[in-house]
C-alpha cells in the first residue's frame, strides 16, 4: 500500500499536469475548472479513502477528527466501502451530511418539529457552541508528536468549526440556521443553482479517489511480484 505522502504527491502532480494541458489547448474557458480542481484537492487532502484509519487525512481534520471514529470502527481499511471510487465518495459525503444534521440542524429540527416550541433553541445553540469551543481548547494539543512538528496543510476541522460558529451566530440573529426558512420554491431554486458547481466539484473528488485506489492496487501488485 502506498504511503499518504506518495498519494499526495502523485495526485498533486497529476492535477498540475492536467491543468497545464487544458491551459495549453485553451480548454480553460470558464469557472468550472476551478470547481473541479477544488474538488480534486479536497478529495486528495481531506476527504480521501484513508479516512478509514489514523492517517494524515484524519489528522488534517484537527479537533473535528472525532467525527471519523465511528466511520473507522464500521468500515475495514481498504474495504470496498471506503476505497472503491464513487461508492466510497457517496458514503463519505453521506457521513458528512449526517454530521451536519446532528451538529448544525438538530436543535432547530427538534425545537420546531418535535417539541413544537422555539423557546429553548437559541440557548441550545449557544450552549452547543460553548461546548465545541471548550472541546477544541481541551484537545488542540493532543495530536501525536510527529504531527505537531510539521504543517499538515490547512486544518480542515478549523474551517468547519468556523462555519459552525457562524451558523450559531446566524441562528441567534435570525432564529433559524442557514437556508432553513426558505420557501419550497426558493429552496428548489437555490438547490438547482448549486447543483452544477457541486456536481463538477464532486467529479473532481471522485477522480482523486480513483487515482488513490489505482495507486494502491499498483503498489500491492508490485509487492506481490517482488515476493
Amino acid at each position: 500500500m502506498s504511503s499518504g505522502k506518495t498519494h499526495d504527491r502523485v495526485n498533486s502532480i497529476f492535477i498540475t499536469l492536467l491543468v497545464l494541458v487544458l491551459f495549453f489547448y485553451n480548454l480553460i474557458n470558464d469557472v468550472s475548472i476551478l470547481y473541479f480542481v477544488l474538488g480534486f484537492m479536497v478529495g486528495t487532502f481531506y476527504l480521501g479513502p484513508d479516512l478509514d484509519l489514523r492517517s494524515n487525512l484524519y489528522y488534517r481534520w484537527g479537533a473535528l477528527r472525532f467525527i471519523w471514529h465511528p466511520y473507522q470502527n464500521i468500515l475495514a481499511h481498504r474495504s470496498v466501502w471506503s476505497h472503491f471510487p464513487l461508492i466510497s465518495d457517496i458514503i463519505r459525503y453521506s457521513w458528512i451530511g449526517m454530521m451536519y444534521s446532528v451538529f448544525f440542524l438538530s436543535p432547530y429540527i427538534i425545537s420546531k418539529y418535535i417539541l413544537e416550541t422555539m423557546q429553548y433553541m437559541n440557548a441550545t445553540y449557544l450552549l452547543l457552541t460553548i461546548g465545541v469551543l471548550l472541546y477544541v481548547t481541551a484537545t488542540k494539543k493532543k495530536l501525536p508528536k510527529k504531527y505537531r512538528k510539521k504543517r499538515l496543510h490547512i486544518d480542515f476541522g478549523s474551517v468547519v468549526l468556523l462555519l459552525f460558529i457562524l451558523n450559531s451566530v446566524y441562528v441567534l440573529m435570525n432564529g433559524h440556521p442557514f437556508f432553513m426558512e426558505l420557501k419550497d420554491h426558493e429552496l428548489a431554486q437555490e438547490l438547482e443553482r448549486l447543483w452544477d458547481p457541486f456536481s463538477i466539484f464532486f467529479l473532481g473528488n471522485v477522480l482523486a479517489t480513483t487515482l488513490h485506489s489505482l495507486l494502491d492496487m499498483l503498489s500491492s501488485g508490485v509487492k506481490k511480484l517482488k515476493k
